[in-house]
């Protein structure tokens, strides 16, 4: 009997997005076109469309340490990955999660709120996502929204001096930052910076026409989550994953109304 291949796991920690553009439903379709096998556990639930989120849910954290638990009996992680989490029970238990195993990277994609809609972390415990959260991250991937939100500052100032801004991530405790360009400017190259231990490296981006499509963020998360779980070194994992959500966004295409999903091409 042939033997069975090894195959990287990765486990998810994210919002469930029923319509399938975004969140868990979307990283599970990145994971499985990198060849990596993805692990779910849903932090909370939402109600969305295409156009904008309705609605925000935390999941009991006590309803899914079971699953914790049971997925750690299982198989060792290569690679955990955090989206969206509404509530500070959850920072509290992925932090406790991290402090298990140092060795494990944490790329954690900081989702606060959505573009349209209610938001998902409430403003009274964003300091508890500072603390206890974010030194946990091997990468953070902070859009220009979500990166004023975490040092408390306008969005214009992000806009003005991103390069300071990526430094102040830094003081926050990860050990490598991605300030990512989308929200940075109207016009011009979408420029991601990568700062940190890791060295520091732009990724340049030709900026496309239209209306953005959804989920982009998950996406890279996830796409370096799995290029990292395959065996490459973070700054090849991000090359990768760079290259490959340009040609997802160029292929992005219209389901019903509302914003475009992104497409699905393998890497």
């Amino acid at each position: 009997m042939a033997r069975a291949r090894t195959t990287p796991l990765v486990v998810l920690f994210a919002g469930s997005d029923p319509s399938g553009g975004a969140g868990l439903e979307l990283d599970l379709k990145v994971h499985a076109l990198f060849g990596v096998h993805a692990a779910a556990i849903a932090t909370c639930q939402t109600v969305q469309t295409a156009m904008r989120v309705l609605a925000v849910a935390p999941r009991s954290v006590r309803d899914a340490n079971r699953q914790i638990a049971a997925l750690a009996l299982s198989a060792s992680f290569c690679v955990v990955q955090v989206g969206m989490v509404a509530d500070s029970a959850w920072i509290e238990r992925l932090a406790r999660l991290a402090a298990q195993d140092r060795e494990v990277p944490w790329i954690v994609d900081p989702v606060f709120a959505p573009t349209s809609g209610p938001r998902a972390l409430p403003t009274r415990v964003l300091d508890l996502y500072r603390r206890r959260l974010v030194p946990r991250a091997t990468l953070l991937t902070p859009n220009a929204v979500e990166a004023a939100e975490l040092l408390g500052v306008e969005l214009a100032r992000v806009r003005r001096d991103p390069e300071s801004v990526a430094t102040e991530l830094l003081a926050l405790g990860p050990a490598a930052v991605l300030l990512k360009g989308g929200h940075l400017a109207a016009r011009g190259p979408v420029i991601d910076r990568l700062r940190g231990r890791f060295g520091a490296r732009d990724f340049v981006q030709r900026r496309q026409a239209g209306v953005a499509p959804r989920g982009t963020g998950c996406a890279l998360a996830s796409a370096i989550a799995a290029s990292l779980a395959r065996g490459r070194g973070l700054v090849s994992a991000i090359e990768r994953a760079e290259r490959w959500l340009a040609v997802a966004r160029a292929q992005a295409r219209t389901i019903g109304s509302g914003r475009p999903y992104l497409g699905l091409p393998r890497p």
